[in-house]
């Protein structure tokens, strides 16, 4: 199938497919390539732009419904189902996590990226005016620890 120009199959795209479809599309392509931020919960803080990595995915807006164990199961449900979709778009290459909102929705978060990706994610850490960008290698640190256990029992 051919097409006079650019314009035309652009707009039989977004005929199809929506606009924002299109844009997303165009963004991923224009980005670096197989790199996720997943953005929490955006809302009060603002997170410096070069801390943001690639594609940005943002988990959570605003205030969610913590009102009773019914409705937290629910927010985190919605949201994490949302981000399992974003996780299985592509293969991502590097996940980077801006660990803003509730403490407990953060942890499912990182988990679930682990258990979908079996990747770690780099942790955006701040305190007093000073962000750090946390990559902590776990299988080496499990590697270490279970070589000096090993080497305990052999003594």
């Amino acid at each position: 199938m051919s097409y006079d120009n650019s314009e035309d199959l652009i707009n039989r795209f977004i005929s199809k497919f929506g606009e924002d479809e299109l844009n997303k599309l165009l963004l991923s392509r224009l980005t670096e390539d197989s790199v996720l931020t997943i953005i929490g919960n955006e809302g009060v803080h603002s997170v410096p732009p070069q801390y943001l990595h690639g594609e940005i995915f943002v988990a959570s807006r605003g205030n969610l419904d913590f009102s009773d164990e019914t409705s937290i199961k629910c927010e985190y449900k919605k949201v994490l189902e949302e981000l399992f979709a974003k996780l299985n778009e592509r293969s991502w290459k590097q996940v980077y996590f801006v660990p803003t909102g509730h403490t407990t929705l953060a942890l499912q978060i990182k988990q679930l990226v682990y258990h979908v990706l079996r990747q770690s994610t780099v942790d955006l850490f701040y305190s007093k005016g000073t962000y750090i960008e946390l990559d902590m290698d776990y299988r080496e640190l499990v590697s270490k620890a279970t070589h000096n256990k090993q080497s305990q029992s052999d003594a």
